[in-house]
């Protein structure tokens, strides 16, 4: 929103530009049965899983192949923004097979992958036919789950959420994300600077604050600044004097207002 400058009847100019920034939680979620208030968000997640299949396909003779996957995933704060980064390693056999629903008689498959880079895992069609990928992933949101399963697929699957991406996480990366925010070329806003996080405690905005004071003759004008922290009482009023810019970058939840503008 753009505004005129403003224009004092005491003699005192002021006009104000505002830089606004926001900020998420980077990370994985609890699942509903780990549900918290606020709900808690966590930056790391290890997968450990390995599998084993014995099966039969119709007429076509048993096929055995085993599989095992690890992956750490891990969400950082790099300029502000969410980054993830992923580090793993999978490896698949499959032998004792028969039939072209599988391969070529008497066929084998092994190989390594990079289960962060490839979703399907190699010797695929072996493992999609008993959905093993599904049963290792369904349970990747609660902070820690071991899960098994027997007969024709037997698995053992273990998930892992580390490192909570707390609200003081979340309030250091808003701050930090004043350091780029560009103020616009054209003034307009409100004379407030504030830091505000939702009521999940998931997401935080803010604005950052310059304002510049001047006069049409008299002696040096004086203002307020006032803080009011996010859910509390005001604090105190700070008075101001003096010409020249000024700027509030804020360092806690909270508002800051500017008001009060008047000449000695």
């Amino acid at each position: 929103m753009n505004l005129a400058p403003l224009k004092q009847d005491c003699g005192v100019e002021v006009v104000s530009w505002q830089a606004g920034v926001s900020k998420q939680k980077c990370g994985f979620h609890e699942n509903d049965g780990y549900a918290s208030t606020p709900p808690r968000i966590y930056k790391k997640r290890d997968t450990s899983a390995s599998g084993h299949i014995d099966a039969t396909f119709g007429d076509e003779p048993d096929f055995t192949s085993n599989i095992s996957v690890t992956k750490t995933e891990t969400y950082s704060d790099e300029s502000g923004d969410c980054v993830l980064d992923c580090e793993g390693s999978a490896s698949t056999d499959v032998t004792d097979h028969y039939g072209p629903a599988h391969g070529d008689p008497d066929a084998s498959c092994s190989a390594e992958w990079n289960p962060c880079t490839d979703p399907n895992p190699a010797c695929a069609s072996y493992w999609s036919s008993v959905d093993f990928y599904s049963k290792i992933t369904i349970v990747t949101t609660a902070t820690t789950v071991t899960t098994t399963g027997s007969g024709e697929l037997s698995y053992d699957s273990t998930v892992t959420l580390s490192d909570e991406y707390t609200t003081s996480d979340l309030k250091a990366s808003a701050i930090a994300k004043f350091g780029s925010a560009t103020y616009p070329g054209t003034p307009g806003g409100t004379l407030q600077a504030y830091l505000l996080k939702s009521d999940d405690e998931t997401t935080a905005t803010g604005a950052k604050l310059r304002y510049t004071v001047s006069i049409n003759g008299g002696c040096q004008p004086t203002w307020w600044v006032r803080f009011t922290p996010q859910g509390g009482t005001p604090r105190d009023p700070q008075q101001m004097n003096g010409v020249g810019t000024f700027e509030i970058v804020p360092d806690d939840w909270g508002t800051w207002d500017v008001y009060g503008f008047t000449q000695c």
